[in-house]
């Protein structure tokens, strides 16, 4: 689920949520200029990633946690209004191959991919 979705963050990590630069969703009220048919909550997690129910991605260009990418280079998305969709992805991302070993050994892989990174920011969240 979208870490910047709901009232389930980690306790302690709600003040760190809000300093980074992204609102935290609480109510479907709080989505405002992204607009719910752009706004991801749930999603297809990499294997290598999961570490927890939040898939976090940071304003500023940090995956920190990455999207799937085993249905032919793409992953379902599920979006705030209730719609679906699959999404392709061009970058690194795409071709990540699933090891079944901890993201820090596969992250710096992706940091450099912007294509992806700009897709899937431009739809997790907005700043305050």
């Amino acid at each position: 689920m979208n870490f910047w979705v709901g009232d389930g963050s980690p306790k302690g990590s709600k003040d760190w949520a809000e300093s980074v630069g992204f609102r935290v969703y609480r109510k479907f009220s709080d989505i405002k200029k992204t607009g719910p048919a752009t706004l991801w909550v749930f999603d297809d997690e990499h294997p290598d990633s999961i570490n927890d129910g939040a898939m976090i991605i940071t304003p500023g260009g940090s995956w920190g946690d990455v999207c799937a990418n085993y249905h032919n280079r793409a992953c379902g998305l599920a979006f705030a209004d209730g719609h679906s969709e699959i999404h392709r992805w061009l970058g690194a991302v795409g071709s990540l191959p699933i090891r079944y070993v901890d993201l820090d050994s596969v992250d710096p892989v992706i940091q450099g991919d912007k294509v992806d990174y700009d897709w899937i920011i431009q739809r997790t969240g907005e700043a305050p």
